[in-house]
């Protein structure tokens, strides 16, 4: 026999509410969550909720860095936390709105970061192939549809890369400044 609610490993008859509140009570990120739906055999949900946050270990952790600039991009590449030397190195993150501090929105649209870059094109394209499959990931979430909304009205670069529909989740690699 069975036990009720298994079936050959999978989970089944919870539904989709059960799920996040499962989901959230056991703090599950992203990676996690995916694989609890995928268990259930259902569509993962868009997630809502409070905007990404880092921790203050985090922030201590960056500020201690002070020979290597770093920061931390959240799942839509928004900049969430930095360090001084990559401020220093990029832009200075707090005089940017947070609605506009955005990876890929700084890479097209920000001279200054744009100028920071060696061979710009080459890392633009692998960033626009990267940044497509945090959207095929999450479809449905707005943040992501603002910002390549936003890119493809004013960037004829990203408009172009965008529709070429090239996917890459190189998450590492060299970049000349």
């Amino acid at each position: 026999t069975t036990t009720p609610g298994w079936n050959r490993g999978r989970l089944t008859g919870a539904s989709a509410s059960v799920l996040d509140a499962l989901a959230s009570a056991l703090c599950l990120g992203d990676d996690e969550r995916s694989y609890l739906y995928k268990l259930t055999n259902k569509k993962v949900t868009p997630r809502t909720g409070p905007a990404e946050r880092v921790r203050p270990q985090t922030q201590l952790l960056l500020d201690n860095l002070v020979n290597t600039p770093a920061m931390v991009l959240g799942r839509c590449l928004d900049v969430l936390a930095w360090n001084s030397l990559a401020a220093a190195l990029f832009i200075d993150f707090g005089q940017v709105p947070r609605q506009h501090r955005n990876f890929m929105r700084l890479l097209f649209l920000d001279a200054e970061v744009r100028g920071r870059y060696v061979e710009w094109r080459s890392m633009a394209r692998i960033c626009v192939a990267f940044f497509r499959m945090a959207v095929v990931e999450r479809p449905a979430d707005p943040r992501l549809a603002e910002v390549v909304g936003d890119l493809s009205v004013h960037d004829a670069d990203f408009r172009t890369w965008w529709a070429e529909r090239n996917v890459d989740y190189r998450t590492f690699g060299t970049k000349s400044l």
